[in-house]
């Protein structure tokens, strides 16, 4: 749901070269999105039908300029896979804040939910993609300049 909310909003601002795509610690290759993530996002406008999970591994974190986690599990995971990966690795929840960091920093995996649950999470995607959209593209010029 973050991949396909944040291409949808990049996508409304001419000149984008920001490439994203996401990766799971626990998800098989293959696998299309749930019923209850696609419906959400459809309800937004944003199309993740055509998504297929894919594991995320050294290789990927190696290409990425930046890696947002949702879970601090995640993150933990992320780093005990290679530390190297601490300078561009974050929290979702904690990225571009440099103070008043939420005390519960993880959105929570909506899998096994029913349709609110994921509606809830996307919600809290949606708030915390739009509010670090300013800092990715800061970073993204940065980087391209």
């Amino acid at each position: 749901m973050a991949e396909g909310l944040l291409k949808k909003l990049l996508a409304q601002k001419k000149g984008n070269r920001i490439s994203v795509s996401s990766a799971g610690i626990a998800a098989g290759n293959g696998n299309p999105p749930s019923v209850y993530a696609a419906e959400v996002a459809e309800e937004d406008g944003v199309d993740i039908s055509r998504h297929r999970s894919r594991a995320l591994t050294d290789q990927i974190m190696a290409g990425a300029d930046l890696v947002l986690a949702m879970a601090d599990m995640h993150y933990s995971w992320i780093l005990d896979m290679n530390s190297d990966y601490l300078h561009k690795t974050y929290l979702l929840k904690v990225f571009g804040r440099s103070k008043d960091i939420p005390a519960y920093r993880d959105i929570p995996d909506p899998f096994g939910g029913d349709h609110h649950i994921y509606r809830q999470c996307y919600q809290e995607i949606t708030t915390e993609i739009k509010r670090v959209l300013p800092a990715i593209r800061k970073l993204a010029r940065k980087k391209q300049g």
